[in-house]
Parts: C-alpha cells; structure tokens; sequence
C-alpha cells in the first residue's frame, strides 16, 4: 500500500466524531456496572443500608448475617432474623434462595422461580384483645383495593416451626414443617402439600393435606371451588381442657382422661365436604362439686362420625358413640340454610337411638344419688329414639324414653322397680314457626302426666301418689327418716303471647302427711292453689317480670289471697296481700314445727296489707 493511501485513512479515522467515542464510552461503563451491580448489592455497606431502610419502615428490628446476589446463581439469604419492638424473636430463617427473573421483575407479573425457606421458626403471639405480634410489626397499608402485581413462584418450606403463645394457654407448636406451594402464572390454580407434627401441653399430633385453590381471570381465588384433602391425628389429648368449659357452662365438673383422634375431609369446593371422624379413649372420668364424691368413668369410649355435605344439606351417614356405659347412634340429613332451626331439618330427617347401663352408671355415684348404704344397683336400663322429618316446611319430632327392669340387691333382700318409666312425644313446628304438642304423656306405678296443645294454649295435666313414690324412691335412695303421702292433682294453661308467656296453675292437694321434715308429724287434709299471672319476655327470652292476677291458697286453717306484680331488674315486688285464718288451727299447726310451751290463742284473724319492695327495703301497710 502506498505512502498516500495510508495517510488518506488515517485522517479518516481522526475524523470519528466525538458523540460517538462517549456512547461507547458510556454502554461501557453501564456494562460493567450491571455486570458488578450483584456484587456491589452483595457487600456488607449496601446490606446494613438496606437492612437500616427495611428497620425503618416497621415496628421492629430485622437482621441479615449475609447474603449474596448474582445474575446466574440467584438470591441466596443467610440468617435472617426479626425482633417486634420489644426485642422478642418473631421470625428466624436459617437459609432463604430464589432464582428470580430479573428482568420480570420489572412487570406486573414478577417470576420469581423456586423460593426455598430452610428452618423458619415463626412465634406468634397474641395479647389480651386478640392482635397478632405480626399485626402490630406492620404498620397499616395506605394501599386500597387488590394489588395489580401477580407474582409466580414455587415456595418449598423445609424442617420448619410455628409456635402460637396466647395469654394463660399452653404455647401450641407447629414443627417438622415440610410444605410446597405452587403459584403459577395468570389464572391457574395454586396448589399445596403440608405435612407436619403438632402439639402443646396437652396433646401431640401430626397434619397432612394437599389441595388446589382455583383463580378467575385477574389473579383472584375462588375459595369455593377448592379441592383439598387432609388427615388429622392427635395423640394423648388431655381431656383436662374440657374442665373450663364445663365450668363456664354451670357445670362445676373436673374431666380426666386422654383421648386419641384420627379424622380425615375430602373438599371438593365448600358445598361439598366428606368427613370421616374417629376418637378413642381407655378411660374418661367425670369428678367435681356436681358429683360430691364420686367419681364417673366412661371406659372404652369411642366416637366414629362419617357425614358429607352436598349443596346446601349435610348428610349424617354416622355418629356412633360406644362405651361401657351408653351408646348412642344417630344419622339423616339436615338443611344447612342460612337461618337453619330444627323446621328446616331436611326432608330425609334425622333420627337416633339412645341407650344406657342404668346398673354401671348408678354404681358409680352411691354419694350423689344418695343410695341405700350397702345397695347393689344389679340391672337396669334406660333407652330411647327419636325422629325428626320435615315435610313442606312442617316439622315433627317424635320420639319415645323408657326406664326399666331397674333392680338391685342388700345383704337382706332383693329390690326392683314396681312398673317401668315411660315418656312419649310427638311435637310439631309449622311453617309459620309455631309450636305445638300433639301429645306428650308420662306413666309410673306412682303418677301420670300428660300434655297437648299449641303454643298459644298448651293444657299439662298431671297425677301424683305421693305414697307410693315414697315407696319406690325409699328402696333405692337413702330418705333417712323423711316420709310422705297423699295425692297430688295438677292443671296446668299456658298461654303465649308476643314478649309474654300467660299462666293458670290449678293444684289440688289431699291427704298430705310428711314426717321427718318437722319435729312432728305434718298432716293437712286438704290444700288448694290457684294461681293466674304472666311472664314478661325480652327478644332473648330472659324473663324480664311476673305480674299474678290471682293467687289464692286454701287449706284446713288459712285463706290467702295475692295479687300484684315484680320485676328482675331492678329486683322489685309490690301487690296486695289478704289473709283470714282460723288460729285455733294456727295454733295446732305451729306447734308442729315450734316449741309453744304454754302459750295458746285461738280466734278469727283477718287482715289486708299493700306490700312493696325496692333496693332490699320492704314497705307495708296493714289493717
């Protein structure tokens, strides 16, 4: 090439313009600044920056030992840890990684790859008003309505713990957490497997369940149409944390025991649930106030529930409960709507049976029923069934309770009940929610009872010889030296109105004796009560007041009449009182129960008095 030629391309290379060396210039520099951008993200001041922003913005303190970021070997975090903002751990992570998209990132649909969370240790505390440690770390989003952003991942949870604390319970514990979640892109479902083991103070158990979770268009659930399937077992569950709830229900009873528990649910969306429900126990016992100093064992127990749910009726294949002291079974179908009652009970029905070892179950509470000393409860049982179908929004309930063959045995003799116990009913509820007795009777060797009517007018009648239920309770309750006899008539009206229930009780009493009660024999030949009135009823059916339009008590000696009205808050009472009584009679009478010594009256005494109380204060007037 000649000397010329040379020069001319030279001068053309010295003729590059400017702009262009910096472009090049400056993708160089955006080249290396993105090819060094993970390793600056990685270094210890850009981490405690991050950490010192991330600490900022919450009400709680985060740590990370390392981390480290690169184009093609993804997130990696090491020792993650977060304190609320009284320096108790909330959270620990041993080891985070993700494998992001970084460039998706950008978009509203980040892909952020496989997210594996190895040992997370997460406590969970509640306060006394119900919020969370995690609730109070975050402070509130200004953020309305869904988010737009629609991440994809798959999250692994490895060898992990959560441990709930409440206040004045055992801490529940989560551990051996294993767990896959699978958020796919756009609008298919999200799936998940669980396993792990639970227990506290009380029980252990383990958790597995798998399902899917179908998404609309947009990214949202559709909770109702997700399939899942779980198996449930706890071991040992200490039957002591049933003692609370006995007790806040009235019930002053101590339970003991340990029970095991299997159970296992297929969902395939909310309207259709299987449930297949398991639970054992070698010994339950019952023991406290209730029943003084005996102590009730419920050996052999089991509990096995299979049901399904379909649409809106839940079908009860089985509920079946074995012991060595009762066994009850029951199965139907009930309508679940949203305001179910016993009149929207499916039209398949329900329906039961009940039957219990009056032997083993006496036995056990010599104390609290008062037996006989030395008594030997050797039979008896009680049983019963019961229907319930509903048919165009009319409702029956039927059913039927027998106590018989109850005998036992003394070191002299040899006792049983005279006649068996029976009770039948048929109740109805129409569609328009009133109900009714179409028959309700009760039978004994010593009484009778009997009941009908609808709600707005129910008659109960019932038939009582004293004597002979003094006989028949004497053979197995210790009386000491109580005894009674007589006859006992009873008519009963009820009346129910709006926020008010009417009365009329008619009580015949003939013959009465009682001895033991009283220092001497109490006898009275004839006794008669009539009494009219109302109970006032609040929307919860709490009774609010009594008002008696009439009560007048006829015996031998005394005529008493009362007509006035009270009131349950404030505790109030006021009414007119007369009295006419024969005290010759008065005199006989009292000197029953009272020493008299030498004192004797006789003669008529009327009087009439106005009576009212208010804030423990009783004010009268009489004449």
């Amino acid at each position: 090439m000649s000397l010329e030629k040379k020069k001319t391309q030279l001068s053309a290379r010295k003729k590059r313009p400017l702009w262009l060396k910096i472009l090049l210039i400056g993708l160089a520099v955006v080249f290396v600044l993105i090819a060094l951008g993970p390793s600056i993200v990685s270094t210890s001041p850009f981490r405690n920056w991050a950490v010192g922003k991330i600490n900022g913005q919450i009400n709680g303190r985060v740590s990370i030992d390392s981390w480290s970021i690169g184009w093609f070997t993804g997130v990696e975090i090491q020792g993650l840890s977060l304190e609320d903002e009284n320096s108790k751990p909330v959270a620990a992570i041993k080891n985070i990684s993700l494998d992001p998209s970084y460039f998706s990132l950008l978009g509203q649909n980040p892909r952020l790859g496989k997210i594996n969370l190895v040992s997370l240790r997460l406590d969970v505390r509640f306060d006394s008003q119900g919020r969370t440690n995690l609730e109070k770390i975050s402070p509130p989003s200004e953020v309305d309505g869904p988010s737009e952003i629609q991440p994809s991942f798959e999250l692994q949870i490895v060898d992990s713990t959560i441990v709930v604390h409440k206040p004045d319970v055992a801490p529940l514990s989560l551990h051996n957490i294993n767990a896959s979640v699978q958020m796919p892109p756009s609008a298919k479902p999200v799936s998940f497997k669980l396993n792990c083991d639970v227990s506290d103070a009380r029980a252990q158990g383990e958790i597995q369940a798998e399902g899917s979770i179908p998404r609309l268009e947009g990214g949202d659930f559709a909770p109702e149409l997700a399939k899942a399937s779980a198996k449930v077992s706890v071991k040992e569950l200490d039957l002591q944390l049933l003692s609370p709830l006995l007790c806040r229900a009235g019930l002053k009873l101590e339970t003991a025991g340990l029970l095991d528990i299997q159970g296992q649910v297929q969902l395939d969306g909310l309207e259709n649930i299987e449930l297949d429900f398991q639970a054992k126990s070698a010994d339950i016992s019952f023991s406290g106030d209730l029943l003084k100093s005996d102590t009730l064992h419920l050996r052999d127990f089991s509990l096995h529930s299979r049901a399904h749910r379909r649409d809106m009726s839940l079908s009860l294949d089985e509920l079946r409960l074995d012991s060595d002291l009762i066994v009850l079974q029951t199965s139907g179908t009930m309508h679940l709507g949203s305001t179910a009652t016993l009149a929207e009970l499916g039209s398949a029905g329900l329906k039961g049976e009940l039957t219990a070892d009056l032997a083993k179950i006496l036995n056990q509470l010599p104390g609290t029923l008062q037996l006989q000393p030395g008594l030997k409860i050797t039979s008896g049982e009680l049983t019963a069934n019961y229907a319930i179908t509903t048919t165009d929004g009319n409702t029956k309930l039927i059913g039927r309770v027998s106590l018989g063959n109850l005998q036992g045995s003394t070191a002299n003799r040899i006792i049983q009940l005279d006649e068996p116990v029976e009770l039948s009913f048929d109740l109805f509820r129409n569609k328009e929610q009133e109900f009714g007795i179409r028959n309700l009777s009760a039978t004994s060797g010593f009484g009778r009872l009997s009941a009908s009517g609808q709600a707005k007018d129910i008659a109960v009648q019932a038939e009582i010889d004293l004597a002979k239920l003094n006989t028949q309770l004497s053979k197995f309750i210790d009386l000491g030296e109580t005894r009674f006899a007589g006859q006992l008539l009873c008519d009963v009206k009820l009346i129910t109105e709006p926020e008010r229930l009417g009365f009329q009780v008619d009580l015949v009493g003939t013959d009465l004796f009682l001895h033991g009660l009283t220092p001497r024999d109490l006898r009275e030949p004839q006794a008669k009560l009539n009494l009219q009135g109302s109970v006032g009823l609040d929307e919860n059916n709490q009774i609010t007041g009594v008002t008696i339009k009439q009560a007048q008590l006829l015996s031998d000696q005394t005529q008493l009449q009362f007509s006035g009205s009270g009131k349950v808050q404030p505790l109030s009472v006021s009414g007119q009182m007369k009295l006419k009584t024969d005290l010759a009679k008065v005199d006989t009478y009292l000197s029953q129960f009272i020493d008299l010594g030498q004192v004797r009256f006789a003669g008529q005494l009327l009087c009439e008095a106005d009576i009212t109380t208010l804030d423990r204060q009783v004010n009268f007037k009489a004449d």
